[in-house]
């Protein structure tokens, strides 16, 4: 069930939470450009060196972090355990870094 925290609505399913609660609870979530411009963002467990985030508490817990570095957040975002070979989590976004209306697909794996 989507819940509110904060200004971001988080959808975490059960198995991406317990994936995340696996690996020590933290889901961090940054940025890239393409050299075409087209933004895409990385995603893992462990917090990246030299990057500022901000903390928002999802579902049972977990912290996801989102880089601060934006001038937009998302509206919305959903969380999903993917299956193998895939990689572990996907990350769903409205509005926010790279677009105010369509969704994007964060599609790295974690570290």
């Amino acid at each position: 069930m989507p819940e509110e925290y904060g200004q971001i609505r988080i959808d975490a399913s059960r198995l991406a939470v317990d994936y995340i609660r696996s690996k020590g609870g933290h889901l961090y979530v940054w940025y890239g450009r393409m050299g075409n411009g087209t933004l895409f963002a990385h995603s893992g467990t462990s917090r990246p060196p030299g990057r500022s985030f901000e903390f928002h508490l999802g579902p049972e817990g977990i912290q996801v972090w989102f880089e601060a570095d934006h001038d937009v957040e998302p509206v919305e975002v959903r969380i999903r355990r993917r299956p193998r070979p895939l990689g572990p989590i996907e990350v769903t976004w409205v509005g926010g870094p790279g677009s105010v209306s369509a969704p994007r697909v964060w599609d790295a794996p974690l570290y």
